[in-house]
Formats: C-alpha cells, structure tokens, sequence
C-alpha cells in the first residue's frame, strides 16, 4: 500500500528549511531514501527537480505531489539512489527544483499504453495516465511531453511495479486555467506517437 505523506514524515529526517520552500530526506533501506518536499515551489518545479535527479541515474520509484493552494504544494518521493552518490544527505533539493539549466530533453518516451480524459477535479483538469518500461529520467520524460503544450500537474501519483510504471496526472495550462480542447487533442495526439501501436482512449 502506498504510505500517505504523513505517514513518511517525521523524526530521522535530515531536513532543510529554505524559506517557504523546504525539504527533507529519511533513509528508507540500503539504497533508498524518502524525500519530502513542500511549501512555496516555483512553477515548473517538479520538471527541473526530475530532470536533474535523472541526471544523477537517481531513480523515483513512487511518489506523490499536489498543489494544496495557490502557490504550495506537499510531496513525497521514494527514491533509489546508485553507488556513485555517495551521501544523499548532501543533495540541496531546493536548489535543484530551481536549476534554470536543468533543460528538459533526454530519452524520448515509449508508452505501453494511455488515457487521457478531461475531468472536474481542481475546477477542471486533463486526467492522463500513462504506462510504460521503468528507466530513470522516464518522469522528466512524459514531464517535459506535457509541457510542449503549456499543460503542468496539479497533482501527480507515480508507481514502480515489476520493471513497470504507472503514472497519473491532473494537468492545467498556464495560470491555473482548465486545459483547452486544442491542448488536450494535440497532447493526444502527442501521446499516440509515443504509444506502441498508438494505443489509447479514443
């Protein structure tokens, strides 16, 4: 089952307050680690934060994030880390979520499958799911897909399962405002080309 965010929360936690954004990473195994992150995080931040773990073959096995207002959010990510990081703790996560160079690219996606529906939640939203082979750096991936067409979570749920993925986001276009019809065909549209046999929602 997958824990809540206060259920991974608390003592043993190396955190860092950076102003109204902070973070915190407890030791979570041999090799994982649970990172929280929450506060005031600039938009886009999930993006650059993804993108720069994957740089260091930092793996997000599971985790959760949402906006819990205007400007704040509250996350969670369960993540594997490889030898050559030596100590984790060491990592200024903030500073990472704020890389203005952490430039989106890399591996292009390879879906299983996905469905894209339009929803109600967060005042009207673009539902997306997606699945696909586990790799690091496949969440900045679909991330970075999702902002060629100005579309960003408001909130996302990823899962690692069996050298799987299964990810599910609640998407809004620039400012907060419900995704257009355009938007949402065009990532459709987007999405079948990265889908084994363009698979799909109709």
């Amino acid at each position: 089952m997958e824990p809540t965010l206060e259920e991974e929360r608390g003592g043993g936690a190396a955190g860092i307050a950076f102003g109204k954004a902070s973070s915190a990473l407890r030791k979570n195994g041999s090799d994982r680690y649970v990172l929280t992150m929450e506060g005031k995080l600039e938009p886009g931040w999930v993006g650059r934060l993804c993108t720069c773990l994957g740089r260091q073959e930092i793996n997000i096995v599971r985790g959760n994030a949402a906006k819990v207002s205007a400007s704040e959010w509250s996350s969670l990510f369960d993540l594997a880390f490889p030898a050559t990081v030596a100590d984790p703790t060491t990592i200024d996560f903030v500073s990472l979520m704020r890389e203005e160079r952490a430039c989106h690219g890399g591996a292009s996606v390879v879906l299983y499958d996905f469905a894209l529906e339009q929803s109600e939640k967060y005042g009207g939203s673009l539902y997306v799911e997606v699945t696909g082979q586990d790799r690091v750096g496949f969440l900045s991936s679909i991330l970075n897909v999702f902002s060629l067409f100005s579309l960003f979570p408001t909130e996302m749920v990823v899962e690692t399962k069996d050298n799987g993925v299964f990810d599910r986001f609640w998407l809004k276009a620039m400012g907060g405002m419900p995704p257009s019809d355009a938007a949402a065909a065009a990532l459709r549209d987007a999405l079948k080309t990265c889908t084994r046999n363009g698979g799909g929602n109709a």
